[in-house]
């Protein structure tokens, strides 16, 4: 005679029925997200001889770039080279620009870090100052990254490497000496950060009833089943107390 699936065996039944119909409802990994780390602006050619500009007290080198996207910066890379000593720290801030004027708004700073990079060298190295937090760039607004320091010499403060050409269109480089004048280049730089979608965390949400809903009809058709099969103990096993009661099995 053919026996009837035990309650067991249904419940596993159902739970793989609920987890099957919730299974595309879930979210994605966060290894397969759109929404990780990247670089979004840049200006990366490293051309050999390429000019660059000194950085000191008496000289601040600016590069601008335009936002295509919303995101939050988490840092930029500078090819430079540290003309001082093992103490000698290039500051790096992001600044606003100013509509009118088309300059960095100095009085507003949205990230700033000291960075000490190598001395002693004669080359120029890639270098990244890294912001915490990060500040949020609004798609469609132009920024400015403002490089500076303290050396009372030229001789002994940084210098911040071109690409010898107006090789990024969507922005440009100026120096304060200690006024701003335009630089017939651009600077070496790379933007890098992690978008900000105001949609994400909705979309996630939205998702919950529909989980929660598969989970809910698995409940009540296991408890239906139960009902109908009272919940025995196998020889030398035991119930443990109440479940048939709590089940409202009889």
């Amino acid at each position: 005679m053919r026996r009837r699936p035990s309650a067991l065996t249904l419940l596993a039944a159902i739970s793989l029925l609920a987890a099957a119909l919730a299974g595309p409802l879930l979210p994605a990994a966060a290894g397969t997200s759109p929404y990780g780390s990247h670089v979004y602006q840049a200006n990366p050619y490293v051309v050999p001889d390429a000019q660059s500009y000194p950085i000191y007290s008496g000289s601040t080198v600016a590069q601008s770039f335009l936002v295509n996207q919303t995101y939050a910066l988490g840092n930029v890379t500078l090819r430079v080279l540290n003309v001082g000593n093992k103490f000698n720290a290039l500051n790096v801030s992001i600044h606003p620009d100013d509509p009118v004027s088309h300059l960095p708004v100095m009085t507003t700073t949205m990230a700033s870090r000291l960075e000490v990079t190598a001395s002693n060298t004669s080359l120029p190295s890639n270098v990244s100052w890294t912001f915490s937090p990060p500040p949020v760039l609004q798609a469609g607004q132009t920024y400015w990254i403002v490089a500076q320091n303290t050396a009372p010499q030229a001789n002994t403060g940084y210098e911040w490497y071109s690409t010898n050409g107006t090789t990024y269109p969507q922005g440009q480089a100026l120096l304060a000496s200690p006024t701003w004048a335009g630089l017939p280049v651009d600077m070496f730089f790379i933007t890098f950060g992690q978008e900000v979608d105001a949609n994400l965390t909705p979309a996630v949400t939205a998702l919950a009833p529909c989980m929660l809903g598969a989970t809910a009809l698995a409940v009540i058709v296991t408890a239906a089943v139960l009902r109908r099969s009272r919940v025995r103990a196998a020889p030398g096993q035991e119930v443990a107390p109440g479940l048939n009661a709590a089940l409202g099995v009889r």
